[in-house]
């Protein structure tokens, strides 16, 4: 599905967003979190690979709790309304 979106963005677009195998990397090292955190060992051994090792997932991971740790507050999100009620 990411990989789909990723081709969808304009090429003039493309060097403000993150290579797509460091995107992958980090989906994969999130994951592999998450299964270490759940204590499911067989789904964290299964998945365990070079990802863990590239220092741009870590630097995505990390933003992102910061982020959420924010409480959402991060300006790098345009937001905009689309439907008012």
């Amino acid at each position: 599905m990411k990989e789909k979106i990723y081709a969808l963005v304009n090429e003039q677009h493309r060097s403000k967003i993150p290579v797509f195998e460091d995107i992958k990397n980090y989906l994969k090292l999130h994951w592999i979190l998450v299964a270490l955190k759940q204590k499911n060992l067989k789904s964290f051994l299964s998945m365990i690979d070079s990802s863990i090792l590239s220092p741009q997932s870590w630097k995505f991971l990390l933003n992102a709790v910061l982020s959420r740790r924010t409480q959402g507050n991060n300006s790098q999100v345009r937001k905009l309304v689309l439907i008012e009620a």
